[in-house]
C-alpha cells in the first residue's frame, strides 16, 4: 500500500475539514463510503480507511508546516533565559521550495530542542543553531537570500546567536550548496546561470542532470559536528542533483558514506573553526545515534547543560507504523470481504445498509482543530517566479 499517498490525501483534506461543519464533513464521508461499498460502483477500491490520529507517517514535504514554530519564536523574542537547562534553539531558514522538511520531525520530538522556522532575518539572533534546509531550487534560494537574510546568516556565523556562543550553522543538501562559494548551472538544470554562494564553506557546486538517490551507512567524522562530537555510525540517504567539490583542499569532511554495493564516498565539509557544517545527507536526524550526538554537540557549543532526556524516536516511529499497518489491513480486509460477498451473491446492497456499513468503518466525525497553513514569505516570493525548473534537494 502507498503509505505516503494515503497520508498525502489526509493532509490535503485538512483545510476542507476545518472549513465545513462537522455534520457536513461526516455526511460527505459517509456518501463516498456508500459509493465505494456498493457492488454497482464503477470506482475500484480495496477498502475505505478513515483518518487515524497520531500515526506518525511523513507529511507531504513542507505543505503541513503549521503554526507551532510561531509560538516558539514568540518565546525566543521575549529574551534568553539564563538557565543552562533551557531547550536548544534551532532556527530553520525558510528557503523557497523547501524540500525534505521531514528531516526535522525527529529533532522536533526531542524535549531538549526548540525548533522553529524563522519568519524574519532578525529571528536568527535568538537561535543557538541555524539550519539551511534542502531546497528544490538552489539558485532561486540564493536570489531570495540575497540581502537581509544572507547578512543575517553571515552575522550569526561570525558573532553567534542566543547566548553569544558558537554561531553553529548546518546546511543540508541544497542548504549545503548555498553555503559554498559558487553554484553553477552550465547544463540548464534550473536556469542555466551561475552565482556566488554565501561563502561560508570553501566548496563549489555544479548542478547536473543526474539525480542521485541512494541510502547510505554513515560514519560521522570525529569533531564533524561543531568540533564537539565523537565518531559515530548511523544511516541516512541522498537525493540531489549536483556535484560539490572543495576549492581550498584543506577543509575537513563531515562523514564517510558506504553504499549497498560496497562503494563509499566522503561527504560534506566542515569549516576551519568547525562551526559551519555542510552535508548532502538527509534523514540523519531520524537516526537516534546521529541525532543524539548532534543534540549533545550543539548544546555543549551553546553553553547549555547536557539534555536530561532523549527521545527513542526510531522505536516510537516503528510502533506507530505497525499500528497504521494493522489498522489498514483490518479495514481493507473487512471492506473487501463485504464487497466480494455482495458480488458473489449477485446482490445489491441497499442504501441504508451501505450507510450503516460506512458508519461502522468511518465512525464519528473527528473534532479537527488544525488551521489552514499560512504561506511563508519565501513561498509567496517563489510563487511570483513561475516557469522555472526545480530540482529536488
Amino acid at each position: 500500500m502507498a503509505w505516503k499517498s494515503l497520508q498525502t490525501a489526509h493532509t490535503s483534506t485538512r483545510s476542507l475539514k476545518t472549513a465545513l461543519p462537522a455534520t457536513t464533513w461526516q455526511r460527505s464521508s459517509r456518501s463516498r463510503a456508500a459509493r465505494l461499498s456498493s457492488p454497482s460502483s464503477h470506482e475500484s477500491s480495496l477498502g475505505l480507511i478513515p483518518w487515524l490520529r497520531d500515526v506518525g507517517l511523513d507529511e507531504e514535504d513542507s505543505v503541513s508546516l503549521g503554526d507551532a514554530a510561531t509560538v516558539a519564536l514568540r518565546g525566543w523574542r521575549r529574551g534568553v533565559a539564563a538557565d543552562g537547562a533551557r531547550p536548544l534553539r534551532v532556527a530553520v531558514v525558510p528557503l523557497p521550495y523547501l524540500a525534505n522538511a521531514t528531516d526535522f520531525a525527529a529533532l522536533e520530538a526531542e524535549p531538549s530542542v526548540d525548533l522553529a522556522y524563522a519568519e524574519r532575518p532578525g529571528d536568527l539572533e535568538h537561535a543557538d543553531v541555524v539550519v539551511l534546509p534542502g531546497t528544490k531550487d538552489t539558485l532561486g534560494a540564493l536570489d531570495w537570500l540575497d540581502g537581509a537574510w544572507a547578512d543575517a546568516v553571515r552575522a550569526f556565523a561570525t558573532h553567534g546567536g542566543a547566548a553569544h556562543h558558537g554561531g553553529a550553522v548546518l546546511g543540508i543538501c541544497g542548504g549545503y550548496q548555498v553555503l559554498g562559494e559558487r553554484v553553477a548551472d552550465p547544463h540548464g538544470v534550473e536556469r542555466g546561470s551561475e552565482r556566488a554562494g554565501l561563502g561560508l564553506l570553501p566548496v563549489r557546486t555544479v548542478l547536473e542532470w543526474e539525480k542521485i538517490t541512494r541510502a547510505a551507512a554513515v560514519t560521522l567524522r570525529p569533531g564533524a559536528l561543531f568540533g564537539r562530537s565523537d565518531a559515530v555510525r548511523g544511516t541516512g540517504y541522498e537525493i540531489h542533483m549536483g556535484r560539490t567539490v572543495a576549492t581550498a583542499g584543506t577543509e575537513s569532511a563531515f562523514a564517510d558514506l558506504t553504499y549497498g554495493d560496497g562503494s563509499y564516498v566522503v561527504d560534506g565539509a566542515v569549516s576551519a573553526n568547525a562551526a559551519i557544517v555542510g552535508t548532502y545527507l538527509h534523514g540523519f536526524f531520524a537516526d537516534d545515534a546521529l541525532r543524539w550526538v548532534f543534540v549533545a554537540a550543539a548544546r555543549r557549543g551553546a553553553g547549555l547543560r547536557p539534555a536530561e532526556r532523549l527521545t527513542p524516536y526510531a522505536a516510537q516511529r516503528e510502533t506507530q507504523h505497525s499500528r497504521a499497518r494493522a489498522f489498514a489491513v483490518e479495514r481493507v480486509e473487512a471492506d473487501g470481504a463485504v464487497s466480494a460477498a455482495g458480488h458473489a451473491a449477485g446482490e445489491t446492497i441497499g442504501a441504508g445498509e451501505r450507510l450503516s456499513y460506512a458508519d461502522s468503518i468511518v465512525g464519528p466525525a473527528p473534532n479537527y482543530s488544525v488551521r489552514p497553513m499560512k504561506s511563508t514569505i519565501a513561498d509567496r516570493s517563489a510563487r511570483r517566479q513561475p516557469g522555472r525548473r526545480r530540482t529536488a534537494y
